[in-house]
């Protein structure tokens, strides 16, 4: 319920925000100034992306968001087929990264006590083939933990119990997203491998 209700004020804003950068740019004129604005989402923040794209008229839809990145995402497994709403954010960023952990049993436990369905964090979109070229999937699993904080110590101990917060745990992922944020492209990215058979991953 608070995913839902997030989501449509998330929704409220990104119209009007809409509106500030046409009236800025457009009635007013002024020069862009070329920054970018960029996205994340991790586990059920994906949630609240999913129901404010699910508010949006498609015509409102404009591609200024630079990178998305979905992180650990728990949301159904089919979210990015063409009737659901996150196909729409395809539209709404210029690329968008979808980071999978095979071993995320925080996306496990989810598929029993919220859903039975598979979960996008866990396992990639069931369409992956139908992905625009811009959207990646990038397989974290199995990454490396950098050592343990001593300040939030349990929270570290969760996350390599259950690998559900690389983006903030790993040194690997951390650096895979500041290459994505950098606007590297994403094939000069060290340490990936791209997949002999997906194209996008």
């Amino acid at each position: 319920r608070d995913a839902f209700v997030t989501g449509q004020a998330l929704a409220r804003v990104y119209i009007n925000l809409n509106k500030f950068f046409f009236s800025m740019f457009r009635k007013y004129e002024y020069e862009n100034c070329k920054q970018k604005i960029h996205l994340m989402a991790h586990s059920m923040g994906n949630q609240v992306l999913k129901q404010m794209l699910g508010e949006l008229n498609e015509s409102y839809i404009l591609p200024f968001v630079g990178e998305a990145i979905l992180a650990h995402a728990d949301i159904n497994f089919t979210s990015f087929e063409k009737t659901e709403p996150m196909y729409k954010l395809q539209k709404l960023a210029q690329r968008i990264h979808i980071y999978v952990h095979k071993g995320d049993d925080a996306l496990s436990i989810s598929t029993t006590t919220k859903n039975f369905s598979k979960r996008l964090g866990k396992v990639g979109p069931s369409n992956d083939q139908d992905l625009e070229s811009s959207t990646i999937i990038v397989d974290v699993t199995g990454i490396k933990y950098l050592k343990a904080p001593t300040d939030s110590i349990l929270d570290y101990k969760m996350n390599v119990i259950v690998d559900h917060w690389g983006y903030m745990y790993s040194e690997q992922m951390i650096l895979d997203i500041r290459k994505v944020l950098e606007g590297v492209d994403e094939g000069r990215i060290e340490s990936r491998v791209r997949h002999d058979k997906k194209l996008n991953y």
